[in-house]
């Protein structure tokens, strides 16, 4: 029994760390397949700097030359089709080869990453109220974040605003507490 070698486009520019365990994760789909699976996205740039230009240029030049002699081109479609896939598919067409398009769904987001992105909500709320009370009051101010939780109600936030009103000597500062 003979085993393709296959190609994989996923994107790899843009959120790279996503992208990285996205593509590993469709490596392995491949592998699950019976496929022999190549992505130069991630091989090349352990040893090129993808943000410089020339080295990038080579890489995609060299997994644009493996691309020709594989037996086709499996796309995952997950986080959409980036400029540079559609060149790889591009090349993978104009040599004839079979593309695949394919779905794994998205990565799984981990618990403290769930919750850093919940922080950053509340921290947004939290200075948009900032920002509308510096608007209406023309004194400066800064956002102290104290807590930020999720219950069983769900997201809870408490942090202080403290406004400069007159000096801005520390005494004279004032503070708001606020539960969002």
């Amino acid at each position: 029994m003979s085993i393709a070698f296959v190609i994989v486009e996923s994107p790899y520019a843009g959120d790279v760390p996503r992208n990285e365990e996205y593509a590993r994760r469709c490596i392995k789909d491949c592998l699950d397949r019976g496929e022999a699976p190549y992505a130069s996205h991630l091989l090349y740039t352990q040893v090129l700097d993808d943000t410089d230009p020339p080295q990038r240029k080579l890489g995609m030049e060299a997994g644009f030359e493996v691309v020709r002699r594989s037996d086709y081109t499996v796309v995952y479609e997950d986080y959409g089709i980036s400029g540079d896939m559609e060149d790889g598919i591009e090349i993978a067409k104009d040599a004839g080869h079979e593309i695949k398009r394919r779905t794994i769904g998205k990565n799984k987001v981990s618990e403290d990453e769930v919750d850093q992105e919940k922080k950053k909500e509340i921290i947004d709320q939290l200075q948009d109220v900032l920002d509308q009370c510096m608007e209406s009051s023309n004194q400066d101010g800064s956002l102290v974040i104290t807590d930020v939780e999720e219950d069983e109600n769900g997201l809870e936030g408490t942090g202080t605003i403290e406004f400069d009103w007159c000096t801005p000597e520390p005494e004279n500062k004032q503070r708001l507490f606020m539960g969002y």
